[in-house]
């Protein structure tokens, strides 16, 4: 877990760097500041997890693309429950095998659901992450309007 959090925090700090070393017509036309914030927050705490709580393995682990985080987190997320399912089907089997038949005939519906619980939460975490960006820019342009007023009103007190 200390590696984790020691891991995102050098990683948010190389990324701060590396974005105030960019010139400011980076700003104007290539990144948007809402979505460098909310990518920094999210990518840095899926390092995180994928580092001190999954079993993923090290090539995914070196690449900070946040798809291929998702999957090595999802990978990890995989070889622990099948390897869960697959102990607790050897004991269904052993102790009582009909049962353990049983629950094998279930698993296609189960899969299935499961697909499609993956698959709605994948486009809902995409819309997600889109609103909080745009959401970022909203918050923005508030600001620099809200600033751009007051000194408006300090520069033409009497």
């Amino acid at each position: 877990m200390y590696t984790g959090e020691r891991q995102a925090s050098a990683l948010r700090r190389r990324y701060l760097e590396a974005v105030l070393r960019q010139d400011v017509g980076f700003f104007d036309t290539d990144a948007r500041t809402g979505d460098i914030v909310f990518s920094v927050s999210t990518d840095t705490l899926l390092v995180q997890d994928a580092i001190s709580e999954k079993v993923a393995s090290p090539p995914c682990l070196s690449l900070c693309h946040h798809d291929l985080l998702l999957q090595c987190e999802q990978v990890g997320n995989f070889i622990h429950y099948l390897s869960t399912f697959l102990a607790g089907l050897v004991v269904g089997f052993i102790s009582a095998w009909r049962l353990a038949l049983l629950s094998v005939a279930v698993i296609p519906g189960i899969a299935f659901a499961g697909g499609l619980y993956a698959y709605t939460l994948t486009g809902l975490t995409s819309k997600s992450r889109e609103s909080y960006a745009n959401a970022g820019i909203v918050a923005e342009q508030v600001k620099i309007s809200s600033a751009a007023i007051i000194q408006d009103l300090i520069v033409n007190m009497p």
